[in-house]
């Protein structure tokens, strides 16, 4: 497309996504997209010597954490993630946003099969990286009535570093022999 002076057919692509006219016409974000494409890739690439790339290149895990306050009940789930979708509202930086993330939230009145209703604090620390990390950055605030976009400043370094300050963002099964560092790329 990049070579061609003229507007090209994106029929071919569309139906290999098993779309229609209408499910090609239907508006998709960008991360909505990658995941359809990413799917349709894996698909293809069943049975080949491929197989598996998607999830070797862009799949990370993640650790969810529950923990009682007053009572001893810590309750965990590991989870695969293909992108992080960050916050950026009131975030000054990327690594604010990161803070954001796994920040531990407390939730009053929790229902725990074991202890009945408890004050709980929740959140997420990361357990292994992709090699390949995507991060969309939620610039949109949803107001139905303004449909408004966050236009504050919000920087971003060349590299991430996702083991500083001691592996903050690591929960306590990850590799820390495995180094989290990441040149950034825009697109």
């Amino acid at each position: 497309m990049q070579h061609w002076d003229h507007s090209i057919s994106t029929k071919n692509l569309t139906k290999s996504f098993g779309w229609d006219t209408h499910d090609s016409s239907l508006q998709h974000d960008a991360q909505e997209f990658k995941r359809v494409l990413f799917e349709k890739l894996d698909e293809s690439m069943k049975g080949t010597a491929e197989e598996g790339t998607i999830q070797r290149l862009f799949e990370g895990h993640y650790m969810n954490l529950i923990k009682c306050i007053k009572v001893d009940y810590t309750s965990t789930s590991k989870e695969p993630f293909y992108d992080l979708l960050l916050n950026i509202k009131e975030c000054r930086n990327l690594y604010d946003s990161l803070d954001k993330y796994v920040e531990m939230e407390k939730i009053q009145g929790y229902s725990t099969e074991q202890y009945g209703f408890q004050d709980i604090q929740m959140g997420r620390l990361f357990n292994s990286f992709p090699p390949v990390l995507q991060i969309q950055l939620q610039r949109f605030e949803y107001d139905h009535m303004k449909g408004t976009t966050i236009n504050d400043r919000y920087e971003f370094p060349l590299q991430l570093d996702l083991d500083r300050d001691d592996g903050k963002y690591l929960s306590s099964e990850a590799d820390r022999s495995v180094r989290n560092l990441y040149t950034l790329h825009r697109y």
